[in-house]
């Protein structure tokens, strides 16, 4: 992990403002991180943690360290067939099939023991001060 800078201002529902050190390239995606300080995490010997947000676009190079960022949906397509026969469409059965689009959101990527959780509080809502960085 690198953190690159960090969220300056959030300009809307999907936009935002980072001041980065480095000149980095549009269309790069980056992550949002949190560093996370608790004592529950001391007592195993952890100063904090950094828990990704979330990740963000670059969109454009604004002025000096300033970049315009823009978060997005992951999205799965899957191509499937489906038959036309309808009730609308009593010719359905003699036309064959159509191809559709379905957009469907990915599971979890592994999964946790719940009950040996140490339920460590954060926010997941990307904030200002929030630093950016590279998995």
């Amino acid at each position: 992990m690198e953190i690159l800078g960090k969220v300056v201002a959030i300009l809307d529902e999907s936009k935002l403002v980072l001041e980065i050190e480095n000149q980095i390239s549009i269309d790069q995606t980056l992550t949002v991180f949190s560093e996370v300080k608790q004592p529950k995490l001391e007592e195993l010997g952890l100063q904090s943690i950094w828990i990704p947000k979330g990740e963000i676009r670059v969109l454009v190079h604004q002025y000096g360290l300033f970049y315009l960022a823009q978060r997005f949906q992951s999205e799965r397509i899957e191509k499937r067939r489906k038959p036309l026969n309808s009730m609308l469409n009593p010719l359905g059965q003699f036309l064959g099939e159509e191809e559709i689009q379905v957009v469907t959101k990915g599971g979890w990527s592994a999964s946790f023991d719940k009950s040996q959780s140490l339920n460590v509080e954060y926010t997941k809502d990307i904030q200002i001060g929030d630093s950016v960085g590279i998995k």
